[in-house]
Formats: C-alpha cells, structure tokens, sequence
C-alpha cells in the first residue's frame, strides 16, 4: 500500500495508548481520491509570464483555451497534490513540475514511476515539443478538435437573449458579441490583451471578454455578460471606437460576425450585423 497525507502548515499528528471513552466507534472511513482530467477546462488557471494569476477571465469563455494548448507552458507547483488522467494525446511546450523543467523523457520517467503513477495516469502519448508561439499575432490552440471530451466537463446554462451565438473554442451558447479583426502588419498580440484586460477590469467589470486566434486564422473577441448581450454590445462599439482612434494596436477591420439581440416574443428572434473598416 502507498499513498501520502498532507497536513497544513503547523499541523500535528500525535497518538495515545489511552483510549476515549466520549468517542462512540464511527466504523471504517474510506477516503477516495478525485482524479482530474487534463481536458477539463474547470481544472487549469491562466498565468502571466511572471506566473501570476491571469486577471482577464479567470475561467474563459473559451473553454478550448483553458486546456494547456500545444504552444503553453504547464506549471504544476512546487507543495501541491493532485491526481490528473487523459486517454487523449497531451502535447504542450514546457512543462514545470515542483521547480523543475521536464524534458519528454524525464516527464515520461516520472509520471511511470512508482511515485509519479500515483499523480500522472496517461495513457495517451505525451509531447513536449519547446515550440512556443512565436506568431506575435497569436497562435491556435489546436485543441478543439477535442471539443467533445472538453464540453463534456462543462455545464451550459440557458441563453437569455435571442441570436445567440457559439464561437470557437467554446462550449456554450452565449449572449454578447463576436468580433473579427482585421490585423495591420505590425499588430502584436500581448499588447491588444492588454488592452483587453484594462478594459474589462476598469471599464466594463460586468462585461467577460476573451480573444484569441482560431483555427481560420483570424483573432476573435468575444464580449458577453448576464443582461441578455447588452452591455457587452456596449462595451463592443467602444472598443471599436478605441481601435479606430489608437492606430498603435494596427487593427485594420472590426467586423461584427455575430450579435445578439433582445429576447424575442413568440419565438422570433432579432439580430444585427455591421463592420467598421479603419482608416491606416
């Protein structure tokens, strides 16, 4: 038998040859251990480059995203449990475990080791490729061709307005309004998720808004909250209005692929659909 028990810091464990006479037998306690998918986007949490928690949307709308793309690093901490499974291929760029960096090999070493087999069940291939994104308009994912093992950890909640809409990388409908961007030559991924994470934080804090490059290979933006899509198609004509004025983002076109509209009497539904080209 093999296994571990963690305590909390300042924690003690001690025993006694007397026995209590308050305590009534409670009978045999078993304790079983939760095994996480890789694919389950609920289980992953975004990180900056300084390895601080991503702020823009701490469970994206995207749920393809959440999963460690084939361009991520993957950091599992140092003082940390956990139990992770995939039958599926795990293909990423890096990966740190308790401190260290892996290599394919010795991440294969560990997860089939006695020690690691109690925290790693593969079995699928594994791939630590070190091939970072280095597309500075952005890199996709090229998860979602999993989408059916990725949907199947999330939960879906109703659609509050009509012409709802489904973008890549997500598993749900959802109410808001789906950007496309035309890039300038010169147009740098980081920055614009920059501006995005001040703009959702400081001026639209009801409004979840994600980007990124799909499968087409166009970038996306999608804007949504909880009213039915109307502050977010608020929050959507304004950020076009900052792209057309702040030509150091070098988006070209904002174009609207999808918008939601008001909740429709009687089943009908409503909608609308335009584009701002912007002036180089």
């Amino acid at each position: 038998m093999s296994g571990e028990v963690l305590f909390y810091d300042g924690a003690e464990l001690s025993f006694s040859e007397e026995v209590s006479t308050d305590c009534k037998d409670p009978g045999e306690i078993n304790f079983v251990a939760s095994i996480q998918n890789w694919f389950n986007p609920n289980n992953w949490q975004q990180m900056e480059v300084n390895k601080q928690p991503f702020t823009l949307s701490p469970v994206s709308i995207l749920h393809a995203d959440n999963v460690p793309c084939v361009h991520d690093t993957v950091v599992f901490p140092q003082d940390s449990s956990f139990i992770v499974k995939s039958v599926l291929p795990v293909r990423v760029a890096a990966v740190e475990l308790f401190g260290e960096a892996q290599s394919s090999t010795s991440f294969k070493d560990f997860y089939s080791s006695a020690s690691g087999s109690m925290q790693f069940n593969f079995t699928g291939p594994t791939d630590i490729t070190a091939n970072h994104c280095d597309d500075r308009t952005g890199c996709a994912c090229g998860y979602w061709k999993f989408a059916k093992t990725i949907c199947s950890h999330v939960k879906c909640e109703e659609p509050t307005c009509a012409s709802a809409f489904q973008p890549e990388g997500s598993c749900c409908e959802v109410c808001g309004t789906l950007l496309k961007l035309g890039l300038g030559q010169d147009f740098k991924m980081n920055d614009f998720t920059s501006l995005l994470q001040n703009f959702s934080q400081n001026e639209y804090e009801d409004v979840s808004v994600a980007t990124s490059k799909t499968e087409a290979n166009f970038v996306q933006v999608v804007l949504t909250d909880r009213e039915g899509g109307n502050k977010a198609q608020m929050a959507a004509e304004h950020l076009k209005e900052v792209l057309i004025l702040d030509k150091s983002f070098n988006v070209a076109v904002t174009e609207v692929l999808e918008q939601s509209g008001t909740k429709a009497i009687a089943g009908k539904k409503t909608g609308s659909c335009a584009s701002i080209t912007h002036n180089s």
